[in-house]
């Protein structure tokens, strides 16, 4: 990525703590009504995406989807023997989220997704780096994403949520979910490193809006911000 790409966007008008990639956001050039939007937002665990995504969802009209349910074996199996079961749990996770993103374009009424398919690359790869995924699963794994994604529309732009591992890490502490309680602050740095990977390479390809969410007020300023930055370069209907 050029460097002057990577810079901050509107200057004049005081969106201070956004950036995009590229410099002009043209998310939606051939994309002329609200029917054809596809946003992806996108972030760590505990960065905010859900709430993000029911804010811009509100704002835009479009239906919203959120992470997909795991089967609760799967999930226990996972919590008890991460080792073990990390494979079949991202395979499931592919799955459900090829699904899901089929789904968003096949039924033509647009959509905001809470994580996006692409994302699950990240998770796998952290998984395959701490030890709980063997090389050759995850070989496997990506040879098996990489088909899948021959079939698959890309989203119009991706909103990332740029939060800290100590921010979200408190966020997890607080909301106290039993299924988050052994996630550590060192996964989530080792996730973060990974979605700035992720990001870098996704921007090469796609419009790309970074939101610090803590120096913002409400998922209601991030979901104005979103649209003002989209509002340039679409006639909204």
């Amino acid at each position: 990525m050029e460097e002057n790409q990577d810079r901050d966007y509107c200057d004049n008008r005081q969106y201070h703590n956004v950036k995009t990639w590229p410099g002009k956001c043209s998310a939606f050039d051939q994309s002329r009504d609200t029917h054809n939007i596809f946003i992806s937002v996108a972030g760590i665990t505990a960065s905010g995406k859900t709430s993000v995504t029911k804010a811009l969802s509100k704002s835009l009209c479009v239906p919203s989807f959120h992470e997909p349910v795991l089967d609760n074996n799967y999930l226990r199996d996972f919590y008890r023997n991460p080792r073990r079961h990390g494979f079949a749990v991202q395979v499931n996770l592919l799955n459900a989220h090829f699904q899901q993103q089929q789904q968003i374009v096949w039924q033509g009424r647009g959509g905001i997704q809470d994580r996006s398919i692409y994302e699950d690359l990240v998770y796998a790869k952290v998984l395959k780096d701490t030890g709980l995924m063997e090389e050759r699963e995850y070989n496997t794994y990506t040879s098996l994403f990489n088909n899948l994604s021959n079939f698959l529309k890309r989203p119009n732009l991706i909103v990332y949520l740029d939060v800290t591992p100590e921010e979200c890490k408190a966020r997890i502490d607080k909301r106290g979910c039993k299924g988050e309680s052994g996630i550590t602050i060192e996964y989530l740095k080792c996730l973060q490193k990974g979605y700035e990977e992720f990001i870098t390479e996704m921007s090469r390809v796609l419009p790309v809006i970074r939101i610090k969410y803590k120096e913002l007020h409400s998922t209601e300023d991030i979901a104005n911000i979103v649209v003002r930055l989209t509002e340039n370069d679409t006639e909204w209907k």
